[in-house]
């Protein structure tokens, strides 16, 4: 098919473009079916949303059973609701009249539901065989407009005509709002074209201009009449319909919203309630009849009651509305609260004649008040004890919404906001920017705003908070405002500098010890056990032929395998090769030691300044990568282990890989403080210590690599090769 085109289904008509508005004149069911069966069909087949107007002539029972004979699939095309059969009057006289504008208007919403729900088009067709005179001025202007409004849209619009009653000018009036019209003539449909109707509407309308005048002038007055009469019907069925509706939709929004209506006639001391202040006050409107005085005294409090009299008697000396809350007894014993307000209404001369108003059940909302109020005491007083507080923070005014634990621990006094330029004040000068930065990036992003910073108090105190919070964006995806928690962590902090302290003071005390035992084992131990070889050697020389000589060949191997084994450790407890050489040549000898030791296959690679590091920073390198090392050994099962050592502008970047089994990284950090975590606590500690950090990576299967990065003093000069193994 031509691209913009779509298939009628009708054999004479062929493809048409979209926007096409064409009509037909039928004289029997056949006629009718035999269009519009092939023309929803093609539509159908084709994902068009299908819309069938249908009037008395063809039911839609009829229309459904005509569309099931003929298409196989019309079940389903029904169940999905892809063809919609209604009605003419859900559609033309949809709220009893006749509009162009309104019938417009439906066409285009219709046409954007269906696009929005990914149809190709729609198609309709209306039979419009209910068209009566009076009808029939409006619905041409109508055909005219829907000729207008169809150019270019995704639309095709089908209008069926009955021939029977239809006068030829009627005929050509029809013809003339259509692009085209099909007629069954002798059997056979044909196009009826535009200028052959014009031609043929110019000869009907001579032929019949007389006898139309006459009639006009005939029927105007009774039409006129006549309209106007509907007219006045219409408009007085309408208001009934309003009135019915108002009555109606008063009555449940009463009850939806527990508020009752009442009507006090002060001449009479008659007492009018509505039925939903029945339900309120649990009382049978057949029984029970309302008055001022038995209202009061059998249903208020009667700690309520003084209150609820003066209320009432203020309104009629002041003519002023009141209002005021107070407590009910039902006659079940259940005690509720209602709001009561009324007004007073006055005659000609000023006095009071009548007064009305509500009564709401608000007991629920003032049970919810409570709760409120109970849930608000109880998180102050939780966020009081955890130090924490929360914050909304609106990011186009630049105002900040704290809790009053938030201005406790920043130690201002509450209020109902602050400016953020003025709560910036109070950050640490050395903090500020950071803070900045993490902000702009979580609007940014969207992510989570965590950062921890000093805060200066009025008072001079320097706090260290916890800051957590989301950015809340509108449903047009921009950001408003922030919201989120502030913690004082100023003890946490100072009992982990405290820790860290202590950490240090353990680990210096542990180095120093061990590079005692070190030099004690060397000079002590060695030196003892160097001379016992060298004594034994000189017995053995000796003793060429003796009896003892496997005995002292023997001792002889037990004090060299001693004497390795002191040396080992002596090394293992302070490498001496770290202190008169330096990190890349103790990391390269231990490397290559532990490789054979374990049979691995090791690569280390240096590429770091020639000046020697910081004896706290070299330690920490080494006893990272010994743990690391150790524990490749012990858990790993690799292959292959790659120690790398650089220097990426100020800082030493220290990383530790195998090809081993891996593990879950996060189930080792849970259980890191017992003899299953692997030394990771001890590593995160000595990286800490010399304000280093530390990542591993892992996974099952996946090899481990251990990364730990240490800020390098100013004084450490850029990075220069040192040689790959």
């Amino acid at each position: 098919m031509t691209a913009g085109l779509r298939k009628t289904g009708i054999s004479v008509v062929g493809d048409i473009p979209w926007g096409t508005h064409l009509c037909q004149f039928y004289e029997t069911k056949e006629d009718l079916l035999d269009i519009l069966i092939p023309y929803f069909k093609a539509g159908l087949e084709a994902n068009e949303y299908c819309l069938w107007l249908v009037d008395d002539f063809l039911s839609e029972e009829e229309a459904r059973s005509a569309l099931r004979r003929a298409v196989p699939e019309a079940e389903r095309f029904l169940v999905e609701d892809r063809i919609e059969i209604i009605p003419h009057t859900d559609w033309y006289l949809k709220d009893g009249s006749l509009s162009a504008e309104r019938l417009i208007e439906g066409w285009n919403e219709k046409l954007a539901d269906v696009s929005a729900k990914g149809y190709a088009g729609l198609r309709a067709n209306g039979d419009e065989s209910w068209l009566r005179e009076e009808h029939w001025e409006d619905f041409l202007r109508y055909e005219r407009a829907l000729d207008g409004m169809l150019v270019g849209r995704r639309l095709l619009v089908l209008c069926s005509y009955p021939l029977s009653g239809v006068t030829a000018a009627e005929f050509l009036d029809v013809a003339n709002t259509h692009q085209f019209a099909l007629v069954r003539r002798r059997g056979d449909w044909e196009i009826v074209e535009t200028p052959e109707l014009k031609q043929t509407k110019a000869e009907i309308k001579r032929l019949n201009e007389g006898l139309e005048q006459r009639v006009a002038e005939r029927t105007g007055e009774l039409v006129a009449a006549n309209e106007k009469l509907r007219r006045e019907i219409a408009e007085r069925e309408r208001a009934e319909e309003k009135l019915k509706q108002s009555e109606s939709q008063l009555a449940e929004a009463q009850r939806l919203a527990h508020l009752g209506s009442w009507n006090w006639d002060l001449r009479s001391n008659a007492l009018s309630w509505s039925d939903e202040l029945y339900h309120i006050f649990g009382v049978d409107r057949q029984i029970f009849n309302p008055a001022y005085e038995e209202f009061v005294t059998d249903f208020i409090h009667p700690e309520d009651q003084a209150l609820a009299r003066g209320s009432v008697d203020s309104a009629l000396k002041t003519r002023q509305p009141f209002s005021f809350c107070s407590r009910i007894l039902r006659p079940d014993g259940e005690e509720r609260v209602i709001h009561s307000r009324g007004e007073v209404v006055c005659d000609e001369h000023g006095a009071p004649v009548r007064m009305f108003g509500t009564a709401q059940d608000v007991t629920e909302r003032k049970r919810a008040e409570e709760a409120l109020k109970e849930s608000q005491r109880k998180l102050e007083e939780a966020q009081s004890i955890a130090h924490v507080g929360h914050f909304e923070h609106d990011l186009e005014t630049g105002v900040v919404y704290m809790s009053d634990e938030n201005y406790r621990i920043l130690g201002l006094p509450p209020q109902d906001s602050i400016a953020l330029s003025k709560a910036f004040e109070y950050i640490h000068p050395d903090d500020r920017e950071r803070l900045h930065r993490a902000r702009e990036e979580g609007v940014r992003t969207g992510q989570r705003i965590v950062v921890d910073y000093r805060y200066l108090r009025p008072d001079g105190q320097v706090r260290y908070v916890h800051s957590e919070s989301d950015v809340i964006y509108d449903e047009e995806g921009r950001p408003r405002r922030t919201f989120g928690i502030l913690q004082d962590v100023t003890e946490r902090k100072r009992a982990e500098e405290m820790r860290q302290t202590f950490s240090q003071r353990l680990i210096e005390t542990q180095e120093a010890e061990r590079r005692r035992v070190a030099r004690e084992l060397h000079d002590e131990i060695g030196q003892a056990l160097t001379a016992i070889k060298i004594n034994l050697q000189a017995v053995q020389h000796s003793a060429d032929g003796s009896p003892l000589a496997p005995q002292l060949n023997e001792s002889a191997g037990l004090v060299d395998r001693a004497l390795q084994q002191v040396r080992d450790l002596s090394f293992n407890l302070r490498p001496s090769l770290l202190d008169d050489l330096g990190l890349i040549a103790a990391l390269r000898w231990y490397v290559d030691q532990e490789a054979r030791r374990a049979d691995l296959i090791p690569e280390f690679v240096a590429d770091l300044s020639e000046t020697r590091l910081p004896p706290e920073l070299e330690t920490a390198c080494f006893r990272i990568t010994q743990e690391a090392l150790t524990n490749v050994a012990r858990h790993a099962r690799a292959r292959r282990i790659w120690v790398e050592l650089r220097q990426p502008g100020a800082e030493l970047h220290l990383t530790i890989r195998d090809d081993g089994i891996g593990f879950e990284v996060g189930a080792v950090w849970r259980r890191r403080a017992s003899d299953a975590g692997l030394g990771l606590q001890g590593m995160q500690e000595r990286a800490l210590i010399v304000g280093g950090k530390i990542e591993i990576k892992s996974a099952p299967a996946r090899g481990t690599e251990v990364h730990v990065w240490f800020p390098l003093p100013e004084a450490v000069p850029p990075a220069a090769k040192n040689g790959v193994e």
